[in-house]
């Protein structure tokens, strides 16, 4: 069983492998903000909400997803080092869309 504090170790590791930032993030005032914001390379910006392997994110949280999913952000929950390298996986792809 995965922690969330060892996804979250990998998620910034495999970030910065990259060329990326991956900054904890806390909005004063706001619940539900995603645990960390993704600044890659070539303007890419993804939110990521880390979970506990099988935890899922609760109704607050999505609550907040859905709004920054409205205004066209980029949200993953994730609750595995399975799931980062899927994230990363996806984002190699559309940075090399990218100009």
């Amino acid at each position: 069983m995965e922690s969330e504090k060892d996804t979250e170790k990998y998620l910034v590791e495999q970030v910065e492998a990259m060329g990326g930032l991956c900054r904890k993030f806390t909005s004063v005032g706001v619940r539900g903000v995603p645990d960390r914001v993704c600044l890659f390379p070539k303007g890419l910006t993804v939110w990521v909400e880390l979970k506990s392997e099988g935890d899922r994110a609760n109704s607050t949280q999505l609550r907040e997803h859905e709004r920054l999913k409205a205004r066209s952000h980029i949200i993953w929950v994730i609750d595995t080092k399975r799931r980062v390298n899927k994230l990363i996986k996806g984002i190699n792809n559309e940075l090399s869309r990218r100009i």
